[in-house]
């Protein structure tokens, strides 16, 4: 576990050292005075400017013992050894709260792993619900026709497969006929060599250097034809297992043309079969629920393990023994509110954690209190969710009560020169972060002076003005697209699968292996944006690959009064902006179960467009899937990898940052062009 600190407060951290502010002076006479010192030295030991870093055991270790040497001292000696002793004893308490820090976030991401376990799950529970409703609901009638139609497709692939399989035959035989007389004319070579040699007993010197010559090169001569026909073996290897694979296809197109010849005679008593199968199903489904709960309960237990609480109790400490501090001694305040804003910074990193934290388990437990069919805990789960939301609302404001404390500790701290601008940069960081954990009814930068108020808006000028749009009416179309909006605002992107219907399992698996890469998209954008101030966007589609088509920036700023809607009874067309890419006739949502959701199953996509143009088949849109899965799987490589070099300094310019995309993709939609080609070269090279 690897102790870690907030990039602002390590900055804060860093200021406050240059600015010579973190230690009031005071003598180092008397027990007092050499406690100070001993602590002072073993703190300065654990940040050296060079060599190894401390590890955490030893630090910990560390921190307790000044911990123990100076809490006898307090209260003692003259004031500025007074507010020295509790300046370090706040340092101390808050090096002992990185560690449940630390570990809360290690915890935080195995609880994202549940919370992506969680949704596969349900995701299991609501395909096989479906699949239950759906065998239940078995009509067999026109089965024969597409009983007809599946078997001839069959047969064109059956007759596809064994001329493939015949190609692959061909070119072992003949892979393996070249690697034997290339074998056959070593061994000729090698006899040679043996007749040639055997004459050197009865030749002179000069002739045997000259046999000896020959040997060689017809020695060599002959490692060669054995190196050809190895590698005419090797090649043929690894085109024979082709055979065996297409003969399985064969095999398994055979089966299901046997399977289809035998369902012809069995279709009119195929009714009662699917009955038995329905109940199988709902078996499986609930076993689903079951596999479910399980994995809540995991991840409800690693979470009751987050040591948010024992942090927090440290940083509070902290801030505590600081403040004691700036009271022991009026000329060391200075000092001392540095050292109350740094650990009622980190307690605002740390409550401002948890928050985001719950912020995934709100959108993990709404998506198992509303699934549908409902799950047998969905009581349960609204009652956890409404636990969370609450928790999620006392750490924000918890966060925005400790970074509203470490900038009025920053402010009372002063300074000079350029150490108060920087100190004021910094607190005006953290009234942005305070304005965005208030929701907008906080402002620091105004309480602390550091600018102005807003001029308030008359109820009624008279001017003309449109108000500000209100919030959309619950059970809407709106509230749907304002949700959505939201998440995506919030980086909750798996949330906007809850308010998508379809019927069909591929697409179900096409939108969350999309959600996925736009995460990814998201965390390097945001990771480009801190380093350089631009994000994906701003480098042209040839770098961001598969994002070129999300654009989130532009989502972002979109309202609900950006999507005009049409509703008609349960159903609905939601009509999206001109610059943004989608259907020219608009996106279909259906109100169902009282919540209105995209609906898929009704899209133009999958049914053909209003010109009359052709639907996407079951086939295509497995195909489809087949080529994505990958496509995806491998740009969402990209992504972390590019990610990774942004925050480590491997692309130290945006202009790395490009050409890195932009080779990496490129190789990428190589490698899956030949994967599909069977790595044939397009016509005209590439």
């Amino acid at each position: 576990m690897k102790m870690l600190r907030s990039p602002i407060c390590s900055a804060t951290l860093a200021l406050v050292l240059a600015a010579g502010l973190w230690l009031p002076g005071c003598d180092d006479r008397g027990p007092v005075g050499q406690a100070i010192t001993d602590a002072n030295v073993k703190l300065t030991s654990l940040t050296p400017t060079g060599g190894a870093t401390a590890s955490d055991d030893y630090k910990l270790s560390v921190y307790s013992e000044i911990l123990n040497n100076l809490k006898p001292h307090t209260g003692q000696g003259t004031p500025s050894q007074q507010a020295a002793t509790y300046i370090l004893l706040s340092r101390a308490q808050a090096g002992l709260g990185e560690a449940p820090a630390a570990q809360a976030a290690d915890i935080e991401r195995s609880i994202q792993d549940f919370e992506t376990r969680v949704r596969a799950a349900l995701d299991q529970w609501r395909t096989l619900s479906a699949q239950a409703a759906t065998l239940s609901s078995y009509d067999p009638a026109e089965e024969l026709n597409a009983i007809a139609r599946d078997a001839q497709d069959r047969e064109a692939a059956i007759a596809r497969e064994q001329a493939r399989r015949s190609d692959v035959d061909a070119r072992v035989a003949e892979l393996r006929s070249q690697a034997a007389t290339k074998a056959a004319a070593a061994k000729a070579k090698r006899q040679e060599e043996g007749t040639i040699l055997q004459a050197m007993s009865n030749a002179t010197a000069v002739q045997g250097d000259e046999i000896l010559r020959r040997a060689v090169v017809i020695r060599r001569e002959a490692d060669a034809l054995d190196a050809e026909s190895s590698d005419l073996e090797a090649r043929a290897a690894q085109v024979a297992p082709q055979s065996d694979r297409v003969q399985l296809e064969i095999d398994r197109l055979t089966a299901q043309r046997t399977l289809l010849d035998k369902n012809r005679d069995e279709v009119s008593a195929r009714a009662a079969a699917m009955k038995e199968r329905a109940s199988a199903a709902q078996v499986e489904a609930r076993q689903a629920a079951d596999a479910v709960t399980t994995v809540v309960k995991e991840m409800e237990a690693t979470s009751a393990t987050l040591p948010y609480d024992d942090a927090a109790a440290q940083f509070e400490a902290a801030a505590a023994s600081a403040k004691k501090a700036a009271g022991a001694d009026k000329a060391s305040r200075s000092s001392a509110e540095m050292a109350v804003g740094i650990p009622s910074q980190s307690l605002g990193d740390l409550r401002l954690s948890q928050a985001r934290g719950l912020a995934g388990a709100v959108a993990t437990y709404e998506a198992l209190a509303e699934a549908v069919p409902p799950l047998p805990d969905a009581a349960k789960y609204r009652s956890t969710l409404t636990t969370l939301r609450e928790g999620r609302k006392a750490a924000l404001e918890a966060a925005t009560e400790a970074y509203s404390a470490a900038a009025e500790a920053y402010k009372n701290a002063g300074g000079m020169g350029q150490a108060k601008e920087r100190l004021e940069s910094v607190i005006m960081g953290l009234a942005r972060t305070v304005k965005a954990t208030s929701g907008g009814t906080k402002d620091l930068a105004v309480e602390l002076g550091l600018s102005e108020a807003p001029p308030e808006t008359p109820s009624d000028t008279g001017s003309g003005d449109a108000p500000p749009p209100a919030a959309a009416q619950a059970g809407t179309p709106e509230a749907t697209i304002e949700t959505i909006l939201g998440a995506i605002k919030s980086g909750q992107y798996r949330t906007i699968l809850d308010y998508i219907h379809t019927d069909d399992p591929m697409i179900s698996g096409l939108l969350q292996s999309g959600m996925g890469i736009v995460e990814k998209a998201a965390a390097l954008s945001s990771a480009m944006t801190a380093k350089f101030g631009k994000g994906l966007m701003d480098l042209g589609p040839e770098a961001t690959g598969p994002a070129s088509k999300v654009d989130l920036e532009r989502l972002r700023s979109l309202t609900v009064a950006d999507f005009p809607v049409e509703v008609t009874g349960d159903t609905a067309v939601v009509h999206s902006p001109p610059d943004l890419e989608g259907p020219n006739d608009g996106l279909p949502m259906r109100r169902i179960d009282g919540v209105w959701k995209i609906d898929l199953s009704a899209a133009p996509s999958t049914g053909g467009d209003q010109q009359g143009g052709p639907a996407i088949t079951g086939q295509q849109l497995a195909m489809m899937a087949a080529f994505a899965g990958p496509m995806i799987k491998q740009a969402g490589q990209v992504f972390d990898d590019v990610r990774t070099g942004v925050e480590d300094g491997t692309y130290a310019t945006l202009d790395a940052v490009k050409a890195a995309l932009e080779e990496k993709f490129k190789a990428m939609q190589q490698g899956l062009m030949k994967n599909m080609t069977g790595g044939m070269q397009p016509p005209g090279g590439g």
